[in-house]
């Protein structure tokens, strides 16, 4: 004769949340420290007299590594991963446009500088491609170097022609291994990519609007 065993209510609910419990335990995340770009803008002023022209900033383009709030790793010029505890406050893409907007904002150039987003009327428009940045592994090495790499295009877009275009990579081999010295290598590169970039947008809008 077969016989049913029966559990009584209490023990199951007792069964049930130990299971829980062991899941949420297994599958708990691990934390992430959100990470904010420290690039502190310099007083850049160019020109005796602001230019009356506004500047668009439009949202970089991007390598599909970098089309997210991840901090990327390239190993040997390959293999892509990403830094484990941490993230960008932002989408790289959404930061990349702030510092650009930032920096030429400091150069006192422009009347107004603000993003593609914003409904501003300009015949002046930045385009970018973010095609790195990236903390570059090579084979031996005790630490990573810091890049960056930054194709700008100035478009007139009220006659739909590019005035310039202009590629700046840099390089900052980090410190350590350590994550503070690796984000400072970032930080660095980015700080020096953005000056360049607003000091070349500045001086060829100017050069625009002497003719």
């Amino acid at each position: 004769m077969n016989k049913t065993l029966s559990i009584p209510g209490s023990a199951l609910i007792i069964l049930a949340l130990a299971f829980l419990t062991g899941c949420s335990l297994v599958n708990r995340p691990e934390p992430v420290t959100l990470i904010a770009m420290r690039t502190p803008v310099p007083e850049l002023p160019l020109f005796e007299t602001t230019l009356p022209v506004q500047l668009i900033v439009a949202t970089p383009d991007a390598a599909n590594s970098l089309k997210n709030d991840r901090i990327a790793l390239l190993f040997d010029d390959r293999e892509i991963k990403f830094l484990a505890g941490a993230k960008w406050e932002a989408p790289v893409q959404v930061l990349l446009q702030r510092q650009l907007i930032r920096y030429l904002d400091a150069t006192k150039a422009f009347s107004a500088v603000g993003s593609d987003n914003l409904g501003m009327q300009s015949k002046y428009r930045l385009h970018s491609d973010a095609q790195r940045l990236h903390l570059c592994y090579a084979t031996g090495e005790d630490a990573p170097t810091a890049e960056i790499r930054l194709c700008l295009s100035l478009l007139d877009i009220t006659r739909g022609e590019i005035l310039g275009s202009r590629t700046i990579s840099f390089k900052d081999k980090a410190r350590g291994g350590r994550q503070d010295q690796l984000l400072d290598a970032l930080d660095g590169v980015v700080h020096r990519a953005m000056l360049d970039a607003a000091r070349w947008t500045a001086s060829l809008v100017k050069d625009q609007e002497n003719r």
